[in-house]
């Protein structure tokens, strides 16, 4: 789940109620709201440095553990135990620090049982104001990376060749809510994506049978961007947003793109989000060395599992690494791969690519025998048409179509004209057609679309005076569109109701019954009238203020939204932190002392109940110790815990004898 969906889900005052936290002070006197701070780099990096040691622990934690795949809460705090020096009760605290300042997010269960969460959209942001990371520039030569040589077109264009071939085609629904196969091999042959740079990604997808991973993975993107809405009997464009997002400056659509597909995938990958992250914030324009960025992500994870008690914790197996990212952002046009040598060793680079940042489209080049060359910087609503009225060639740049007679045929069952096919390749090319391009337009499209099938409403008369009662009626008579025979007219199935009142006002009332169905309408819109857009903010504004849900493809690891939100601090109980303090001395609190080994056996098992951590005196050196059990057996007793030795607990067994003096130790705040 991301910002934009919390948002909508969430009550005002409790989006406001994060501002109100110390932390987002300067996020507040900048007039930001919630979910602008929390993606913005500056303002989510004070924030951070704001948090509490337990807050800012927790939120390392479940960074670098588990991303922004949901985590339910005992597993989440045992992690806390494993991975920090923090105790249970401390632990808890960091945990519901992070929720009272729109940090983490939890779903109850019908049971009690939570899951918690951090916005997919804003791990990013997080990962580098808690670890950030400088890749420095690789100025040796760049040569050639044997099978990942070259560049690919941009994923936005093989969006727009997706809704293109939907648009084209039947975009209605089977009697099992599917899309047809044909349609289904259409889009797949459409997209023009090496599926195996993401099948090595766990993602799962519905109807595998049906639909190919790269045909979900895209359809659920183009759905995440508002440019595609499921309804009752298929799907359709959404078509003011398609509008808006073909305006868009390529940089800005790409941009868009790989902030949606990282929210998107982070969800699933759990810790290895932290591959992507790290490359997706690597500045442009210059070659990095991805050897580097692996061992500075292996300083970081190992630290992390040196961290974890050895013995005890199980680090999670990496499913992929920089190879597996590198590849599919390469395979979606977005990075180049390359090889050269650092200190005489050969290592693969990567460079994120630059797109255009404004607006300036290139004419195309329409040729006198019907084939029109596209150069890369076409803008995207001549890139739609030109999908429509042409086939395309080549897949390199620039990119070739070639008119014909049935690409035209289909222009005109789209509801496009001669005169319209004319005006825009003369508009888009700049200049006049040749004579012959003219001559194979008017032979197409003189044959194609002469003769059609129609259904309409037919208003029918009992008899030649009924007809003409209704012909003389000033108001209704426009609205007969042609008279068939003596008593028929061809009226809009819109107009029925009006129809209706009208002939009931002239004192002859209808049948109650009604007949015929509303014409379709052509499936694929014309953008060619779109303004340009200055960036991205417009449709990220628009998607924001769509409140339909999202159509997906993709299966959540788990679904979310099947359960309650906890919404309000009031839905979300306090914490209970540590019951039945009231019942210790305050003395064990207060300073270190010697006790009866009796009173250290109900010492540590009022720690262990309380979740906290206990310093011990060991052979004259005071340490801390987080116990976890204790452990009777016949006369004797021991307690097992974590000995916190720097940043590395390590797992104890002691005995009572092995200490001198013991005092317990409470979270920060508390006690005092």
């Amino acid at each position: 789940m991301n910002t934009e969906q919390l948002t909508r889900m969430l009550p005002d005052e409790r989006l406001r109620s994060f501002l109100r936290q110390d932390v987002w002070l300067h996020a507040a006197e900048r007039g930001m709201s919630w979910q602008e701070a929390v993606k913005d780099r500056e303002a989510a990096a004070i924030a951070i440095n704001r948090l509490s040691a337990y807050a800012s622990d927790t939120l390392k934690m479940i960074v670098l553990r588990f991303g922004a795949e949901p985590v339910a809460e005992e597993k989440l705090i045992q992690a806390l135990r494993d991975y920090t020096r923090m105790a249970g009760a401390e632990s808890r605290i960091g945990v519901k620090q992070l929720e009272s300042a729109g940090f983490l997010f939890a779903v109850q269960k019908l049971w009690g049982e939570k899951i918690y969460w951090i916005p997919s959209d804003c791990y990013t942001v997080w990962q580098n104001a808690l670890f950030p990371f400088a890749l420095s520039p690789v100025i040796s030569s760049a040569r050639p990376l044997a099978g990942a040589s070259g560049i690919r077109e941009p994923f936005g264009r093989r969006i727009l060749y997706l809704l293109a071939a939907l648009a084209k085609g039947d975009a209605s629904f089977t009697a099992k809510g599917l899309l047809s196969k044909k349609t289904a091999a259409k889009l797949d042959e459409a997209l023009l994506l090496d599926e195996s740079k993401l099948t090595v990604f766990p993602l799962d997808w519905a109807n595998k049978d049906h639909y190919s991973l790269k045909t979900a993975f895209a359809l659920t993107v183009s759905s995440e961007l508002g440019l595609l809405r499921k309804e009752e009997g298929g799907l359709a464009l959404h078509t003011e947003r398609m509008e808006a997002w073909l305006a868009l400056a390529e940089e800005a659509r790409e941009r868009e793109l790989q902030d949606r597909l990282g929210g998107m995938l982070f969800r699933w990958v759990g810790a290895d989000a932290l591959f992507g992250s790290i490359l997706m914030g690597a500045s442009g324009g210059s070659w990095y060395s991805i050897t580097e960025a692996e061992k500075l992500i292996a300083g970081l994870t190992d630290s992390m599992h040196e961290r974890a008690m050895r013995g005890q914790v199980e680090s999670a197996a990496s499913r992929l690494g920089m190879s597996e990212w590198t590849h599919l952002f390469h395979e979606l046009g977005w990075m180049e791969l390359a090889e050269a040598d650092v200190e005489g060793q050969a290592v693969q680079i990567f460079r994120w690519r630059a797109f255009p940042r404004e607006n300036t489209p290139e004419d195309l080049i329409v040729q006198p025998n019907g084939e029109i060359w596209a150069p890369p910087g076409c803008g995207y609503a001549a890139r739609w048409e030109l999908e429509l009225l042409g086939e395309r060639v080549n897949a390199e740049e620039p990119l070739l179509y070639r008119l014909s007679a049935a690409a035209v045929s289909n222009a005109l069952e789209q509801g496009r004209t001669k005169g319209d096919i004319e005006r825009f390749l003369q508009t888009a090319g700049g200049g006049e057609l040749s004579v012959h391009v003219r001559a194979l337009l008017r032979e197409w499209t003189g044959k194609a679309c002469r003769f059609s099938f129609e259904e309409v409403t037919l208003l029918r008369c009992d008899s030649d005076e009924m007809a003409g009662h209704a012909k003389s009626l000033a108001e209704l008579a426009p609205r007969l569109i042609e008279q068939i025979g003596e008593r028929d007219f061809i009226v809009e199935s819109s107009s029925v109701s009006e129809i209706r009142r009208l002939l009931q006002k002239s004192g002859y009332p209808p049948r109650k019954g009604i007949g015929g169905v509303k014409a379709a309408a052509a499936s694929y819109p014309s953008f060619l009238s779109a303004h340009e857009r200055a960036g991205a903010e417009e449709v990220r504004a628009e998607q924001d203020a769509i409140s339909n849900e999202r159509a997906s493809w993709l299966l959540e690891p788990i679904v979310l939204r099947h359960y309650q939100l906890v919404q309000n601090a009031q839905d979300d109980p306090e914490v209970v932190l540590l019951p039945g303090i009231e019942r210790v001395p305050a003395a064990w609190w207060r300073e270190m002392r010697s006790y009866h080994a009796s009173t250290r056996k109900e010492f540590m098992q009022q720690a262990v109940s309380l979740e906290t951590a206990v310093q011990l005196r060991l052979n004259g050196e005071i340490r801390s110790f987080v116990p976890e059990q204790v452990e009777q057996r016949g006369q004797e007793w021991a307690v097992t815990g974590r000995m916190i030795a720097g940043d590395r607990p390590e797992r104890s067994r002691l005995t009572p004898d092995m200490w001198e003096e013991m005092k317990l130790v409470l979270p920060s705040g508390i006690g005092s």
